[in-house]
């Protein structure tokens, strides 16, 4: 911000005609004020929000896209995700990963509409359907920022690459505090 009333102070000193200025100086506050309440890297295809940055607006119409029979690869496995039509609020979701032959993991997941918005929020299941998280427990991603063919949630990028594709990306924390980027590849079934 001291950078931004440096350049404010300097520029207000300069030749230009007053009218030049003010234009100028509202274009730059809402430059700085649309950086200041929007979105920022965690990994190469994943956004956070900014700290204080309001939640991006959605609605399930705009998630539309996901439904069917998803079918690829990701973590070094087969990977397939399905997903209903809206209903009630919400588009539901299951995810399945089989390395070797072997189910490894599935997932249980729930797109809410909330307050102008969306949520996701998914529950984990070993191969004997042994909840990850606590009874109560689920693992959730606020939206970000939706394209036409992506939705940003936190941590987790959902990405149309052509009409029957779709790239998956999602964070994953390390031990020593660190994150990297997984990417999951799919094809739509037909």
């Amino acid at each position: 911000m001291q950078v931004f009333d440096a350049f404010t102070q300097q520029f207000y000193h300069t030749g230009f005609p007053m009218k030049f200025r003010i234009v100028i100086f509202s274009l730059s506050c809402l430059l700085v004020g649309s950086i200041a309440v929007g979105q920022q890297k965690i990994t190469e295809n994943t956004l956070a929000p900014e700290d204080g940055a309001p939640v991006g607006k959605g609605m399930l119409s705009d998630v539309n896209w996901l439904q069917g029979q998803w079918i690829g690869s990701g973590l070094g496995g087969d990977c397939e995700e399905l997903w209903g039509k809206p209903a009630g609020g919400a588009i539901v979701g299951a995810f399945r990963y089989v390395r070797d032959e072997k189910l490894q993991f599935t997932e249980h997941i729930v797109i809410f509409e909330e307050n102008g918005s969306l949520t996701l929020k998914l529950k984990h299941f070993d191969a004997a359907m042994k909840g990850w998280e606590e009874k109560d427990k689920f693992v959730e991603f606020r939206l970000v920022k939706l394209e036409p063919r992506a939705a940003y949630f936190h941590g987790l990028t959902y990405r149309l690459t052509d009409d029957d594709s779709m790239d998956v990306f999602v964070v994953v924390s390390q031990k020593d505090g660190t994150k990297r980027e997984e990417k999951f590849e799919f094809k739509r079934s037909k």
